[in-house]
């Protein structure tokens, strides 16, 4: 039978070399036909047609046939069959990839002349809207709408749950497929609103991923009609009672969202939890942003000192638990007046939430080799990118059953050593070796609090470091670095060479060079704010140099305001009475 008949309904048609005939009846494996004719032509050849397809007729054809009527049929059965696959597109969609296949077709046959019939033709494929969760879970687990529930080589289990009057939640999950996965594994989770359906009400969809070698795999899912640590922790419950028992998880990675830390505590007491690095910075940032505003942020842009104090903040989180409070204590203590001043509110910010609101103990992330929970980010940014906002609920549900197939594939693909994902850049991997290196240094009391912090502020790269540090050789050199000490002259690097790196110089008398030539042999460290002040204010860190000398001069302020106060002879070099023909920004760390 045709894709036409079995649209349409239709037993008893057959379409045979462009005629269409209808059966009369049934008979020792033959279906006897006769010809159906053409419009109002009579046609009287009649025959049968065997079960392999063979065909035997009597009489001779007096009509044309109805090739393009065929032709038209076809494109229909085109767009039946479509519909009757593709569990996860729009119709709109799905028409114009057949009208791509058949364009002359597609311009007698409009979108808008059989978008009611595709609907049509769909509800025969898809299941009412369900007003609930748990009419959407009775649905599932019904014999007729199995197809969303297996996928090759496996069947989902659906549970819905009612966790109290308010709210449910169901969850996916293969029991045998779980199997798979090993015991003692990194567990992330996380849920997301993007692409949550409408309709029944999905507040969040909630995704549980297992790392398996390099490579994290979603393995459990849920719709949570509230976003609740109760929702939460029944979900986990049900993930750590029926359907994967075996999972006893070393690590579970989240983000800062309490409800989800108190469900994984209770459900998971001894495993360790690990909070998200990244969301840390992002976090951060944001704060940043509203307490400096616009103006704050710009000039920041052009302060490296300012920018190498926020910098080393972030690098709290990158410090054992117990030590970050007393190293952000030394570092406000060892943060100049100006700079101090300029991040009041974001101090404030920093201690009345992070140390004292969300704890230490809950954002370091030191010792560990995966600080982040990016895994699951990225996975949400490639279902939301396939899905859109706000998915049918159907729709969504093929694509659950989907990923379920995938990752299948994929930890049968881990299990036999075979990689499923590209090897991480090479940045990435430099700055892993460089931040594993400088920890490794700081646990063993080779690099100082100071110097480790000095270090971070040049692998962070946040505001476009001006000094990267990209190996693990660039990190030993902080053990070795000088103290910044303005009663000790810095190491003479060569006049000639650093005009002709610096070529922004201001329009003053006396150049004034700001930016870092790459000679991060030179860095000076900053151990004791009071070994390091400005001698003219007081009030910021000594950070230029005159040149030819190249002896310490001023901070930033104070040589602008001498470069603009002086007049000829000009200015002399404190140190050595020589005349200033520059000055030069100098790093300190």
């Amino acid at each position: 039978m045709s894709a036409s008949e079995r649209r349409k309904g239709n037993n008893s048609i057959e379409i045979v070399n462009n005629y269409r005939f209808q059966i009369k009846s049934r008979r020792n494996e033959k279906r006897y036909v006769k010809c159906c004719g053409y419009n109002n032509i009579t046609c009287h050849v009649t025959g049968y047609i065997l079960e392999d397809g063979s065909c035997h007729f009597r009489g001779v054809h007096q009509h044309p046939t109805i090739e393009h009527e065929i032709a038209l049929e076809v494109f229909k059965d085109k767009l039946w069959l479509e519909v009757m696959t593709n569990e996860s597109d729009g119709l709109r969609a799905m028409y114009d990839k057949c009208a791509r296949e058949s364009p002359g077709i597609a311009s007698e046959i409009t979108f808008t002349s059989i978008e009611r019939s595709m609907a049509r033709w769909r509800l025969q494929f898809r299941p009412q809207i369900p007003a609930t969760l748990f009419q959407y879970g009775e649905i599932l687990n019904s014999e007729r709408w199995e197809k969303f529930r297996d996928y090759p080589g496996g069947r989902l289990t659906v549970r819905t749950i009612e966790v109290n009057a308010t709210t449910t939640v169901c969850v996916f999950g293969d029991p045998i497929f779980l199997t798979s996965v090993p015991a003692r594994v990194e567990l992330y989770i996380d849920a997301t609103f993007k692409v949550c359906p409408k309709n029944p009400k999905v507040a969040q969809f909630f995704t549980i991923m297992a790392q398996v070698d390099d490579a994290a795999v979603p393995i459990a899912w849920a719709h949570m009609s509230n976003k609740t640590a109760e929702a939460y922790r029944v979900i986990l419950a049900h993930f750590r009672q029926e359907l994967a028992p075996h999972i006893q998880p070393t690590v579970v990675h989240l983000d800062f969202e309490r409800s989800e830390e108190i469900a994984v505590r209770q459900v998971y007491p001894e495993t360790t939890l690990l909070h998200c690095f990244f969301h840390y910075v992002q976090a951060m940032f944001r704060q940043l942003k509203t307490k400096l505003g616009d103006v704050g942020m710009n000039r920041m842009q052009n302060w490296p000192l300012a920018q190498g104090v926020f910098r080393k903040l972030l690098a709290l989180a990158l410090l054992p638990a117990e030590s970050i409070l007393p190293s952000y204590e030394w570092l406000i203590e060892n943060t100049p007046n100006d700079i101090r001043e300029f991040y009041a509110e974001f101090f404030h910010y920093y201690q009345t939430w992070w140390l004292t609101r969300v704890r230490p103990e809950r954002y370091s992330v030191y010792g560990h080799n995966t600080r982040t929970n990016n895994a699951i980010e990225a996975y949400h940014r490639v279902l939301h990118c396939d899905c859109g906002d706000h998915p049918g609920i159907w729709k969504f549900t093929a694509k659950i059953r989907d990923l379920q197939a995938k990752a299948s594939i994929e930890l049968n693909s881990l299990n036999r050593g075979n990689a499923i994902r590209r090897a991480s850049g090479q940045r990435y991997v430099d700055y892993d070796l460089v931040l594993k290196h400088a920890s490794k240094l700081y646990t063993e009391g080779r690099l100082s609090l100071p110097r480790f912090l000095a270090c971070a502020n040049h692998f962070l790269l946040a505001f476009h470091n001006r000094i990267n540090i990209t190996t693990i050789d660039q990190v030993n050199q902080f053990r070795t670095y000088p103290a910044h000490n303005i009663a000790v002259q810095p190491s003479p690097i060569g006049i000639q060479q650093l005009i002709l790196q610096n070529d922004e110089a201001e329009e003053l008398w006396i150049p004034i060079l700001r930016d870092f030539a790459q000679y991060e042999d030179n860095i000076v460290i900053l151990e004791d704010l009071n070994h390091s002040k400005c001698l003219r204010c007081h009030n910021s860190i000594l950070n230029f140099i005159s040149l030819p000398c190249e002896h310490w001069f001023a901070c930033e302020a104070c040589t602008e305001l001498e470069v603009r106060r002086a007049r000829p002879p000009g200015l002399f070099c404190v140190a050595c009475g020589s005349p200033c023909a520059a000055f030069k920004i100098f790093p300190v760390s």
